[in-house]
């Protein structure tokens, strides 16, 4: 799972810790949107970093991770675990990966999926915040938790 939809999930998860009964797919969005402090200031956001610990097969490796995105579209990921730096940067265009668990102490153009997900990660807007022509969002339905839809 990409470092973006991680964050996504865990924000959605905190907007939806109180009780709702079944949320529209606009209910959804309307919170999100609040909870960011409104589309507009949300898009005033010049850059974000974001820092995190981890821990990988069951506690075996641990790290740190640190995020750094700006607008419009570049990415630094760095991930630090056994003493080993993980590098990924991405310009809005190309992609590079430094990674020493693959061999690599250089800096190596990112494949295309690797590619693919940094695009994505690097969009600081989202699909919540708004959709690029040819995307839709859809609610799918919703569960039912501790009796409350």
């Amino acid at each position: 799972m990409s470092i973006r939809r991680s964050l996504i999930a865990s924000a959605l998860s905190l907007g939806f810790a109180l009780p709702l009964a079944g949320q529209s797919l606009e209910d959804v969005l309307a919170n999100h949107h609040e909870a960011i402090g409104g589309v507009e200031a949300w898009q005033a956001v010049e850059s974000m970093r974001s820092e995190g610990y981890l821990s990988l097969m069951g506690g075996m490796a641990e790290g740190s991770i640190l995020v750094v995105a700006k607008r419009p579209g570049s990415l630094r990921a760095d991930l630090v675990v056994q003493g080993m730096e993980v590098i990924q940067a991405f310009d809005g265009e190309n992609g590079w990966m430094v990674n020493p668990f693959a061999g690599s102490t250089t800096p190596q153009p990112a494949d295309a999926t690797t590619l693919a997900a940094m695009t994505e990660q690097a969009d600081m807007d989202g699909p919540l915040v708004g959709t690029e022509e040819g995307q839709s969002l859809a609610l799918l339905g919703t569960e039912t938790i501790d009796d409350t839809e």
